[in-house]
Order: structure tokens, then sequence, then C-alpha cells
């Protein structure tokens, strides 16, 4: 379902913004990263609805490797909005449908 909804983001961009995942050799992942020309928006998914910092350590991690990132999202089972860290945001999963 994240996956739809930001596909569908990704095409209605002019230009059409890129989705793509990161993975390191360690094994570090995000989920899903949106390329829109020299900026990049890095999301996590998951299942908790209290996502914790533990949750976004490899959010930060891609956020020291590439600065050009605008912002990391950590899209949860909760209905809480709140900041995890100053550029990590954790937003419920029906905010998606909401935006």
């Amino acid at each position: 379902m994240v996956y739809l909804h930001l596909r569908a983001l990704c095409d209605g961009m002019t230009p059409k913004a890129g989705l793509h995942y990161w993975r390191t050799v360690a094994g570090r992942e995000v989920d899903f990263v949106i390329e829109h020309g020299r900026r990049l928006l890095a999301f996590e998914v998951k299942h908790a609805a209290n996502p914790t910092a533990f949750d976004i350590r490899n959010l930060l991690e891609f956020l020291d490797a590439y600065p050009e990132t605008v912002r990391g999202v950590v899209v949860h089972g909760g209905n809480q909005i709140k900041w995890l860290h100053s550029k990590v945001v954790a937003v419920p999963w029906w905010w998606l449908d909401a935006s």
C-alpha cells in the first residue's frame, strides 16, 4: 500500500520522480527513496504504532551519506504525527491517503 501511494506521487510529479530503495554492503537499508532532481526523500515503513529513535537508525545513516536528503519519513501503524529527529518525522499510514 505504501509503495502504491509513493509510486502515484512520483508519477504525478513534473518531471517524474524516481522511486528507489537503498541498501549498504553491511545490510543497512531504507525502504523507499524518492529522487526528484537533486533532492531525496527517504521513507521507512514500520508496523509499530509508536516508532522510536531505534527505528530511524538506517534513516540517519542515509541522511549522513546523502546530505541532499530533504527529510526522512517513518510511516507507521499508529495515529500520531511526531518528530523523531530534526530531519525525521513519523506519520501514520493513513496520512498518505490524506496528502
